[in-house]
C-alpha cells in the first residue's frame, strides 16, 4: 500500500480493507470507465483483492471512447474489458484490475451494474449496485430500471457523478466508513533504559549527542529524561521518549489500524433503494422506470465564451476534466491555482495528475491535460493567487482612495509570497474578462474576491467546495445578493487554507470531489446551453450518499436580501 497516496483518506475509511475488497464491475454504459477510474483511485483490491471488469464479449466502439478520458481511439476494435483493464492499469500503475473471464458472483465481495442497452440486467448476488444514465438525470439504486439513455452535452458529467455515487455506496454497503473519522494521530514511544553509567553518558557530557531511535527501520528523534525516585535522578536508568513523525510509515500503519469500537448508525451501512442526480428537477422513478422530461439539451455546443476556473485540487481537477471530454467548442479557458508543486497525496483524487506531474505547479500541469484531451479548447494555467492589490490596482485613478479604505482591513493579513507573482495582473485581466467563475478554491477570503470580481463584471458565479465525505454548490444570483449575504460576514477576512491547515491536509476522498465537480460542469454546460436551471444550491452528504437540493426555507436565494454594497467595500464603484 502506498501510504503517501493515500494519506487524505486514511481517516475516512478502513484502507486495509479498501485493499481486500474483490469487486466485479459489469457492463458497458458510459458509467463504467469513471467508476473503474474510481475504484482504482480508492486503493480497491491493491492488496488481496482486485477489480474485476466484465461484460458480454462487447468490443470497444467508438461511442465507448466518446465522453471519457481513459479508453483511447486506438482501443477501438478491442475486446471491452481488456482495453479497460490495459488503460487503467497505465493509469494507476498500482492498481490491480483483471479481465473476468467467467461471470461467477459468489466470488466477489460486491457487484456494480452498468448494463447498456441489450445487456443483462440482473445478477444473482446479494449485494448489487445498479447504475444507469439517461438524458438529464442518472440513477443509482439497488434495484434494475429500464432507462432511454439519449447522448449529450452533459453526459460525460452524467456519468462521472453516477460513478462517484457508486463507488461511494460500495464503501457504504462494504461498511468501509469509519463512523468516526481520525483527523489527526501523534503517536510517542517511550523507552525506560538502565544500564550502569547511563545517566552520565546522557546527560554529563560536554556536547549533547543527538539520540535517535530505529524502529521498524525508520530513524526518529529520541528525547531523554529523567527518572526519579524520591525526588532523585538514578544513575543507571534514563527515559527516552521517541515521538513518531506524523508522515513515516509506522505512523500511517498504526492509522490505518485504528478502530473506534462503536456501532454504525444503520443510516450509514445501509443500502439506497434509489439515488436520483436530476438537476433539472425533471426526473422520477415510476414503476421501474426512469420518467424524464425533456429539457432540450444538444447533443453538440459550440460556444464564444470565456471561463475561469479557479482552484485546481480536488473538484477542480474534475469539474475541468468532465468539461474537456464534453462535446463542446470554441471556449478560452483560465486555470487559476496557487500551489506551486503536485505532490503524492493528491493522486488519490485528482484526475489530472500522474506522478511524472509531482513538483510541477498544478494550474500549468492542469492547463496541459485539458489540451491533451481536447485541443480545441483554448487554455492557459496561472501558477498565482488572487489577491486584493491586484484587484484594487484596476480601480481608476480618482476612486484610489475610497479603496485604501477596503485595503488596510486587511493589512494585518499575512499572505504567503509566491515565487511566480508576475503573472498576477496578467490573470486579473483575463478574470475580468471571463463571463463564468468557477471555483473551489481553499479559503474563504479568496471566494469573496472572487465575488466581487464576478459581480461587478457581470459573470455567472459558480462556486463548490468539498471535504471528507461533504460537498456543496451554490449558483449566486447577483440580484439575490452576493457571496456574503449568503454566508455571512466573517467569510470577508478568513484567509485559512482549508486544505492545508496544518502539518496534515485535512481529510478528503475522491468519491466526494469527483461528484461535486462533475456535477459543478454540469451546472456549468446547462447555463452555456441557455437552458432555463432553477437549480442553485446543492448539498451531499456522503455517509448516506444522500444528494438535496435548495432548502427554501434555508436557502439564501428564497429571502429577501437588501442592497449590499457594504459587503463589496468598494462602495459599489464599477472597477472596470
Amino acid at each position: 500500500m502506498s501510504i503517501e497516496r493515500f494519506k487524505r483518506q486514511l481517516g475516512l475509511v478502513y484502507q486495509e480493507r479498501v485493499e481486500d475488497v474483490r469487486v466485479l464491475v459489469y457492463g458497458t454504459n458510459p458509467i463504467v470507465p469513471y467508476l473503474v477510474m474510481q475504484l482504482a483511485f480508492l486503493g480497491t483490491g491493491f492488496s488481496q483483492g482486485g477489480i474485476f471488469v466484465y461484460s458480454e464479449e462487447a468490443s470497444v466502439e467508438k461511442e465507448h471512447v466518446r465522453g471519457q478520458f481513459l479508453l483511447k481511439e486506438e482501443d477501438i476494435g478491442r475486446r471491452y474489458e481488456e482495453a479497460i483493464v490495459s488503460r487503467i492499469s497505465e493509469a494507476v500503475p498500482s492498481a490491480k484490475a483483471y479481465v473476468c473471464d467467467k461471470l461467477e458472483p459468489h466470488r466477489y465481495d460486491i457487484v456494480m451494474m452498468c448494463p447498456a442497452v441489450g445487456e443483462a440486467s440482473k445478477i444473482d448476488h446479494n449485494r448489487v449496485v445498479y447504475g444507469y444514465i439517461g438524458s438529464s438525470a442518472a440513477y443509482i439504486g439497488s434495484k434494475p430500471v429500464e432507462v432511454v439513455f439519449e447522448e449529450n452535452i452533459i453526459t460525460p458529467s452524467l456519468a462521472t457523478a453516477a460513478a462517484s455515487l457508486m463507488a461511494q455506496e460500495m464503501l457504504r454497503v462494504l461498511e468501509l466508513i469509519r463512523p468516526t473519522e481520525v483527523e489527526e494521530v501523534h503517536i510517542t514511544v517511550n523507552y525506560r533504559l538502565r544500564r550502569p553509567g547511563i545517566y552520565e553518558d546522557v546527560f554529563r557530557r560536554e556536547q549533547k549527542p543527538i539520540f535517535r531511535a530505529l524502529i521498524g527501520g525508520e530513524r526518529f528523534r529520541a528525547f531523554p529524561e529523567e527518572v526519579k525516585e524520591g525526588g532523585r535522578a538514578l544513575k543507571d536508568e534514563v527515559f527516552f521518549r521517541v515521538l513518531i513523525d506524523p508522515n513515516s510509515l509506522l505512523s500511517r500503519l498504526i492509522v490505518d489500524s485504528i478502530e473506534i469500537i462503536e456501532p454504525i448508525p444503520a443510516e450509514y451501512r445501509r443500502p439506497k433503494e434509489q439515488i436520483l442526480v436530476a438537476p433539472f428537477m425533471n426526473a422520477k422513478i415510476e414503476e421501474g422506470t426512469l420518467v424524464e422530461e425533456k429539457v432540450g439539451l444538444p447533443k453538440t455546443l459550440e460556444v464564444s465564451k470565456k471561463l475561469a476556473f479557479v482552484g485546481a485540487g480536488g473538484v477542480g481537477c474534475w469539474a475541468l476534466a468532465a468539461l474537456a471530454v464534453s462535446p463542446i467548442s470554441g471556449l478560452d479557458l483560465v486555470i487559476v491555482d496557487m500551489d506551486d508543486r503536485v505532490e503524492m497525496h493528491n493522486l488519490n483524487r485528482q484526475v489530472l495528475y500522474g506522478v511524472e506531474h509531482i513538483g510541477r505547479p498544478k494550474a500549468i500541469v492542469a492547463a496541459e491535460a485539458v489540451k491533451q484531451i481536447n485541443p480545441v479548447i483554448k487554455c492557459k494555467g496561472y501558477c498565482t493567487e488572487v489577491r486584493e492589490a491586484v484587484i484594487i490596482d484596476f480601480i481608476e485613478e480618482e476612486k484610489q482612495e475610497e479603496a485604501e479604505v477596503f485595503e488596510e482591513k486587511f493589512e494585518e493579513a499575512s499572505l504567503p509570497e509566491l515565487k511566480i507573482v508576475d503573472e498576477s495582473y496578467d490573470m486579473m485581466s483575463d478574470l475580468k474578462e471571463s463571463d463564468y467563475i468557477v471555483t473551489s478554491v481553499d479559503n474563504l477570503h479568496t471566494r469573496y474576491l472572487l465575488s466581487i470580481i464576478s459581480e461587478l463584471t457581470g459573470s455567472v458565479f459558480i462556486n463548490a467546495g468539498a471535504e471528507r465525505f461533504l460537498g456543496n454548490i451554490d449558483v449566486i444570483d447577483h440580484s439575490r445578493g452576493c457571496l456574503v449575504c449568503w454566508y455571512g460576514e466573517d467569510i470577508k477576512y478568513d484567509m485559512q487554507r482549508i486544505s492545508c491547515t496544518g502539518e496534515l491536509p485535512i481529510l478528503s476522498i475522491v468519491t466526494t470531489v469527483s461528484l461535486i465537480g462533475a456535477l459543478q460542469t454540469l451546472i456549468l454546460l446547462a447555463h452555456l446551453t441557455g437552458i432555463k436551471m432553477t437549480l442553485h444550491s446543492l448539498y451531499y452528504s456522503g455517509k448516506t450518499n444522500n444528494i438535496s437540493y435548495c432548502a427554501r426555507e434555508k436557502c439564501p436565494f428564497h429571502r429577501e436580501l437588501p442592497s449590499h454594497p457594504q459587503h463589496l467595500n468598494l462602495a459599489n464603484y464599477k472597477i472596470w
